[in-house]
């Protein structure tokens, strides 16, 4: 069961909203990537097989488990334990 607002905006994601003639209208979310401690990586088109390839490589590349898959349509990475804030996220 969807949840409408007006304008057609769903409430359960307040920084989007959809315009009956299809248009998209999102506002921008104020944060700092370096500050961060997990990643989602939301699968377009949702694939076991692919979720599952996703955290392989990135588990490979880094040599340690950080990628984990959440379901077929998401995998999460822990970016604190990556060290991945640090090592390719400039501060600014």
């Amino acid at each position: 069961m969807a949840l409408f607002g007006p304008i057609g905006a769903d409430v359960r994601h307040p920084t989007s909203a959809v315009i009956p003639a299809g248009v998209r209208v999102e506002r921008e979310v104020s944060f700092v990537l370096s500050d961060m401690q997990e990643m989602r990586i939301a699968l377009r088109n949702p694939d076991f097989t692919t979720a599952l390839r996703i955290e392989r490589a990135i588990n490979d590349k880094f040599g340690k488990n950080i990628a984990t898959m959440l379901g077929f349509g998401t995998v999460r990475l822990d970016i604190k334990q990556s060290g991945a804030s640090n090592k390719y996220v400039r501060k600014h």
